[in-house]
């Protein structure tokens, strides 16, 4: 398959930029529907370490995990490999991404600006608070041009 492109980021260990960074893949995904967008996450807030977009649905990147899980193999890593096997079982209910409360990043100051309650930061995940955001690359002064 051809590659349409390639890139590097690290968040490190930022879960709520990877969301952040997720976010936009999905919606890259949604947007190009001809495409397959693939991540490897090397910090776990992608539960399976790889997932793939495709218009916008995830999916665990089978291919990428294959290779993983022989390295994991080859090197001993048995405690990764067990993880890998409750990844894949919650990926299979539709869970792809670490559930990490709001509240761990409650000072980032985007975060911070939503006055969030305490009840509030504590029931609701990154995933959550990022589904509420409208996003810059949703904005109508980005989408004028394209459509």
């Amino acid at each position: 398959m051809p590659r349409l492109g390639t890139g590097f980021t690290k968040v490190r260990g930022d879960d709520w930029n990877a969301e952040l960074v997720l976010t936009f893949l999905r919606w890259v995904s949604s947007e190009l529907p001809a495409v397959t967008v693939r991540v490897h996450d090397e910090g776990g807030y992608v539960l399976a370490g790889y997932i793939r977009f495709e218009r916008g649905i995830p999916a665990i990147d089978r291919e990428g995990l294959a290779d993983w899980r022989e390295y994991l193999r080859l090197h001993g890593f048995g405690e990764i490999l067990a993880r890998l096997v409750k990844a894949e079982q919650l990926a299979k209910r539709g869970v792809f991404l670490a559930d990490v409360p709001v509240a761990d990043y409650a000072d980032h100051s985007d975060i911070a600006e939503l006055g969030l309650t305490d009840i509030e930061l504590s029931n609701k995940t990154l995933q959550d608070i990022a589904a509420s955001f409208t996003m810059p690359w949703q904005t109508e002064w980005i989408k004028a041009g394209r459509r």
